[in-house]
C-alpha cells in the first residue's frame, strides 16, 4: 500500500467520453479520496472527456488526436508516446506508481520499468487480434509490468501473461447514474 500523499501517475492517451477514460476517472476519484497525489497524463484537461478538470488532480497534457488518415494518426501516436516517455522518465521516482489505462501508452510502461516504478496496466482490450501492433504492445506489457488489471475474466483468460499479480476490476456505473436529480438518470430512465 502506498503512503498517503505519495504520487501516482495516471496515464491515458486520448481523453474522450468513451468507456476506458470513464473507468480511469473512477480510479482517479478513488485515489484522490484516498489522499494520494495524482498526476494525470492525457491529451486534454478541458471538458471534452471524462478526465477533464478533476478537482485536486494535476495534469500533464500530451497532444494527441485521431485523424482520418492512418499515417497521420500513426505519426501523432508515436509523437505522443515519445513526449509521454520523456516526461515520465524525468518525473518518476523509484517505487512510485505508474497506472497505465489501456495498452496504448507503451511509452509510459517503458518509462516506469526503467525508473523502477510499480507499473500497472489496466487492460480493456481483447488482445487476441493477431496484428503486429498488438503483438508489440503485448510484449511490452509482459516485459514492463509486474501487475495487470483486466476488465473481465474473459479478457484475463484470453491474455494469460503469466504474471504473479493479476486482478479483475469490473467496469462500474457512477452513483450519479442513479441520482434522480442528474441528467443521466432522466435520460436513461425507462418507463
Amino acid at each position: 500500500m502506498l503512503n498517503k500523499k505519495e504520487k501516482v501517475f495516471v496515464v491515458h492517451l486520448l481523453n474522450d467520453f468513451s468507456g476506458s477514460p470513464n473507468v480511469c476517472k473512477h480510479v482517479v476519484d478513488v485515489l484522490i479520496k484516498s489522499n494520494y497525489k495524482v498526476t494525470i497524463v492525457t491529451s486534454s484537461k478541458k471538458y471534452n472527456g471524462f478526465l477533464g478538470e478533476i478537482k485536486d488532480a494535476h495534469y500533464k497534457i500530451i497532444p494527441y488526436k485521431w485523424s482520418q488518415n492512418k499515417f497521420i494518426t500513426l505519426f501523432r501516436y508515436c509523437y505522443a508516446q515519445t513526449l509521454c516517455f520523456l516526461y515520465l522518465i524525468k518525473e518518476i521516482k523509484k517505487n512510485q506508481i505508474v497506472y497505465v489505462n489501456t495498452i496504448l501508452p507503451f511509452g509510459a510502461l517503458i518509462a516506469g520499468k526503467i525508473r523502477s516504478a510499480r507499473t500497472i496496466c489496466h487492460i480493456h482490450e481483447d488482445l487476441n487480434k493477431q496484428n503486429l501492433a498488438i503483438k508489440i504492445q503485448t510484449k511490452i506489457i509482459k516485459l514492463t509490468c509486474k501487475e495487470v488489471i483486466f476488465v473481465s475474466n474473459y479478457v484475463a483468460k484470453a491474455m494469460d501473461f503469466g504474471l504473479a499479480k493479476t486482478n479483475i476490476l469490473y467496469n462500474c456505473v457512477s452513483d450519479d447514474y442513479f441520482n434522480e436529480d442528474s441528467d443521466d438518470y432522466s435520460e436513461n430512465k425507462s418507463d
